[in-house]
């Protein structure tokens, strides 16, 4: 990390991001509510209004979800959380996760930057006037985290502390600069989407343990040196309302700080430059910005949510839909799905030609999902024209070899995709993952 790009963090660690405006008064009108989807298990009623807090959610605030009255940050205590995660996504209280010490707000005169030790090397520094509560909240979530098996590699790791400070190993290089231009190491195989799912990982599992991050900005997600894993830095705590905060969160009464997250994981996704914001991405962010809190998804449909899948799994995930028996009830689902178009006007003539030698299709969601399943399984049967086909109407001009499956696989996956950019997705929330 340059010396620019830690002053820019010590910038944003110290509270100075421009505030969000409006964010110090609820609307006067019902806000309004954009286009929301079934995004699989809801967040119970009774989570909906959380405590009150005189300043924002600190950014290392780790509390369990619970509904409470009004209080201060003096006041704040946490209680014993329960809560497994089913298959399905939602949260079932039911084990209990000993709760972790929450630090007071730092004052505005806190700092951090990097800096050389003489135990660790360069380490990232984060001075406050008395480290005991911070240190002694950062050594619990170090154990919370081995102890629950997190994803070690998304969390900056916490180090120690002295009288003054915090330590924390060198986080890497921050997403403003990570994103921006090719650095030494990096290989054709980088991926931003790689990262940010990382990022949104870790969040996932403060959530599964009822824990939040409480301040998530750009300034605490970083890539590592090697470029092999986004890592997320939870701070101590700051006072600060910053774009990237949920509007409820300045407007005054309860709110639901798991859902605060989920808004600002999503800005923070939302501000990656050079993100390919296909169909997928731009659905999980505008559920994700929705400013009705409860219309949000929770962080278990996040990760489930296709904008992660490859094309690999997209591909199977169709494929599993094909196989279904007739009198299936997924299938049933399946068939009352109706297109707003002719989904055979998007298919290349060569192409529908080869397979309505075999059948014939209607215009149904299955009947598509079908055809997308026989032409796979049919692939070594088609002339090279076919595939020739496909390949230029995805806009691909390279000069490739038709007969290699796993160029026939990648083929039809970047085929369905540009062709049909909302059929995995609309299928998934009428469908979700068994």
């Amino acid at each position: 990390m340059t010396s620019n790009h830690a002053h820019a963090f010590a910038r944003q660690c110290n509270g100075s991001d421009e505030s969000r405006p409006g964010a110090s008064a609820p609307p006067t009108t019902s806000p309004p509510v954009h286009r929301t989807l079934n995004l699989g298990a809801r967040r119970p009623p009774s989570f909906s209004a959380m405590p009150l807090f005189a300043p924002p959610a600190p950014a290392q605030m780790i509390a369990p979800r619970t509904t409470a009255s009004a209080q201060t940050t003096a006041s704040r205590t946490t209680a014993p959380a329960q809560t497994t995660t089913p298959a399905n996504g939602a949260l079932d209280r039911t084990a209990t996760s000993p709760p972790l010490p929450t630090v007071p707000p730092l004052p505005p005169t806190a700092t951090c930057g990097m800096e050389q030790h003489e135990k660790w090397g360069t380490v990232l520094r984060h001075h406050v006037p008395n480290a005991t509560d911070a240190e002694r909240f950062h050594y619990d979530l170090a154990r919370f985290q081995r102890k629950n098996a997190a994803p070690i590699h998304t969390f900056v790791r916490f180090l120690g502390a002295d009288a003054s400070g915090l330590f924390f190993e060198e986080p890497g290089v921050a997403w403003s600069a990570a994103f921006d231009r090719g650095w030494p190491g990096r290989d054709a195989s980088w991926s931003r989407l790689q990262f940010l799912r990382d990022v949104t990982d870790a969040i996932a599992f403060l959530h599964r343990h009822m824990r939040v991050h409480g301040g998530l900005t750009p300034a605490h997600c970083f890539v590592d040196r090697h470029f092999t894993a986004g890592k997320v830095y939870v701070a101590p705590a700051t006072t600060a309302i910053s774009a990237f905060t949920a509007p409820e969160v300045g407007a005054g009464g309860s709110y639901d700080l798991f859902a605060a997250d989920v808004y600002s994981l999503g800005c923070v996704l939302r501000s990656v430059r050079g993100l390919d914001m296909s169909y997928e991405a731009s659905d999980l962010i505008e559920c994700m910005t929705n400013i009705a809190p409860q219309q949000r998804p929770t962080m278990a449909t996040v990760v489930q949510h296709p904008v992660w899948w490859t094309t690999q799994e997209k591909l199977r995930y169709l494929q599993d839909i094909a196989r279904y028996d007739v009198d299936h009830a997924r299938v049933a689902i399946c068939k009352r799905m109706r297109l707003p178009y002719q989904w055979q006007s998007k298919i290349p003539p060569v192409a529908l030609v080869a397979m309505n030698e075999h059948r014939t299709y209607n215009n149904t969601v299955f009947a598509l999902v079908r055809w997308i399943r026989n032409f796979k399984e049919h692939g070594r049967d088609h002339e090279p024209s076919t595939w020739l086909a496909l390949h230029t109407a995805v806009g691909d001009t390279r000069i490739v070899d038709v007969t290699d499956l796993a160029f026939q696989d990648a083929c039809l996956g970047a085929f369905v995709e540009k062709a049909f950019p909302s059929l995995v997705l609309d299928l998934w929330r009428n469908l979700p993952v068994s």
